[in-house]
């Protein structure tokens, strides 16, 4: 009986997917357009991809992001004159006076919940 149990301990060792390691057991050799198949179920690579990487990915995401929006901010602070106003002129979005300003503003207004605008809905 205990010679079986091993025999079947050994039989499934081999057999294994998943190593104890976290290293798969599988070979992907001679797979046709192997990069991009693996490009084409997203889910599946930003699984298995490195913790690195996936760092790396959210991190361009959110630089991205705030860039952007800031670009936004400017280029709306600069259509509405609050850039380089005169005396006298209304102020649209305070505070915004150049794009620092903008990116810090997007940086602040994404990553807090419930602040207010400094912009005036009338203005947008």
């Amino acid at each position: 009986m205990r010679s079986l149990r091993r025999e079947d301990s050994r039989i499934g060792a081999s057999k294994r997917l998943v190593f104890k390691s976290g290293e798969f057991n599988i070979s992907q050799t001679g797979i046709k357009k192997r990069h991009q198949q693996y490009l084409a179920d997203i889910f599946t690579t930003l699984v298995e991809l490195k913790w690195r990487w996936s760092l790396l990915l959210i991190l361009t995401g959110f630089l991205l992001t705030w860039l952007l929006f800031g670009a936004v901010w400017w280029a709306l602070a600069y259509y509405k004159g609050d850039i380089d106003r005169g005396p006298g002129h209304p102020v649209c979005l305070i505070g915004i006076d150049g794009y620092i300003a903008a990116l810090l503003f997007s940086i602040e207004t994404q990553q807090t919940v419930g602040k207010q605008c400094n912009a005036c809905l009338s203005c947008i």
